[in-house]
């Protein structure tokens, strides 16, 4: 655009005695001296110096100055179509993101055999509102999406149970959200749970899978889970529970299993629904305690039978197995991927096995989609 000069100087006049030229005003309104007469004043609204004068008459005043504001990424004024199409082919027409929040759970681990530790939770990353993300995590920056984009969902599965004393529980699977123009949110599966005959520490994850006896727990992602409990050594051993995204999963005792770690609550739906417990560990000791899982969906543990898999869609850790001769321990729960976004904004999804609800008062009439299995997002 052509670019405008303020601010010039005032022009200066000659001596009257003597010849001599009179002093032009400077570029940008400044006005010309004058001799034998009154100076020209600075242009208007440039802030300009008015000219000098010598003789009768009296010096030019100065203009007036200006404010000038320019709009970034937009333009008053009336757009033929054609005139914005061509824009936004160039990528010049301004775009109006829609503002998204999410809660992103992976996966849960899980739970182990033989003596086996909990699985951990699916990491946990929480954008809505103020609350809380997995670790101790402050609430993340919700994301800006552009209208018309489709984006990747991506649900994580339950880490596999085990039936054999020389495997360990499965990690849980990433959940994700990913497309153009934002950065991806990924959560980490959970850790699975150890077994005796596989190994003694629990498997890293979003929150790290329980111990056997003697043990260390797994750990978990910075900002999405916290570790698996340690394991108790020795005669009456026992496993240590999964971490949770809410706490560290419990340090099994003499006897006694170790409990799952907590989950987190979030109200992101509208109704406050706790997700992303710890599984449960077990003793050794036909007797004892067998650990509980964590709030939010984690297994318990147990002795004979089988383990008590993670909740569906929580991504919950599974509960972990006793007893060298019984068979199965407990899966992993499946995460879950929720966004929330304005209750004006069209959108849809796939498959048609998720879900986008309008709230009612008090939330404003905001959307929620909510995918229990992996798909895409279109916000329009």
């Amino acid at each position: 655009s052509p670019i405008t000069a303020f601010s010039g100087g005032g022009g200066g006049a000659t001596y009257a005695p003597q010849p001599g030229t009179d002093g032009t005003g400077g570029t940008g309104g400044g006005g010309a001296g004058v001799t034998g007469g009154a100076g020209n004043p600075g242009t208007e609204n440039t802030g300009g110096g008015g000219g000098a004068q010598n003789g009768p008459g009296s010096g030019g005043t100065g203009g007036k100055g200006i404010v000038v504001v320019k709009e970034l990424n937009k333009a008053s004024g009336v757009w033929s179509m054609d005139s914005q199409y061509q824009a936004q082919l160039a990528g010049t027409w301004p775009k109006f993101l829609i503002n998204a929040s999410y809660l992103v759970i992976a996966g849960g681990g899980g739970g182990g055999r033989s003596n086996g530790g909990g699985g951990g939770a699916g990491g946990y990353r929480n954008s809505f509102s103020s609350e809380t993300s997995g670790g101790g995590a402050s609430s993340e920056a919700a994301l800006n999406i552009d209208p018309g984009i489709t984006y990747t969902v991506t649900v994580g599965g339950g880490g596999s149970s085990t039936c054999t004393p020389v495997t360990s529980g499965g990690d849980g699977v990433d959940s994700s959200i990913s497309g153009t123009g934002i950065t991806t949110v990924t959560s980490v599966g959970g850790g699975g749970g150890s077994s005796d005959g596989d190994t003694l520490v629990g498997s890293p994850g979003g929150s790290g899978g329980g111990s056997s006896s003697g043990g260390a727990g797994g750990a978990g992602t910075a900002n999405q889970g916290f570790d698996g409990g340690s394991g108790y050594p020795g005669a009456s051993s026992s496993a240590g529970g999964g971490g949770g995204a809410g706490a560290v999963g419990v340090t099994g005792l003499q006897g006694v299993g170790g409990n799952g770690g907590a989950g987190l609550a979030s109200s992101i739906t509208n109704a406050s629904v706790t997700r992303g417990g710890g599984g449960g560990g077990v003793t050794e000791l036909g007797p004892g305690t067998m650990g509980t899982g964590g709030s939010g969906g984690g297994g318990a543990g147990s002795y004979n039978g089988s383990g008590t898999a993670g909740t569906v869609n929580t991504g919950g850790g599974g509960g972990a197995l006793a007893n060298p001769a019984a068979c199965i321990s407990g899966a992993g729960g499946p995460g879950i991927v929720i966004t929330r976004f304005p209750g004006t904004t069209g959108a849809s999804i796939a498959p048609g096995t998720n879900t986008i609800v309008t709230l009612p008062a008090p939330a404003g009439g905001c959307k929620v989609a909510t995918f229990t299995v992996s798909g895409s997002l279109t916000i329009s």
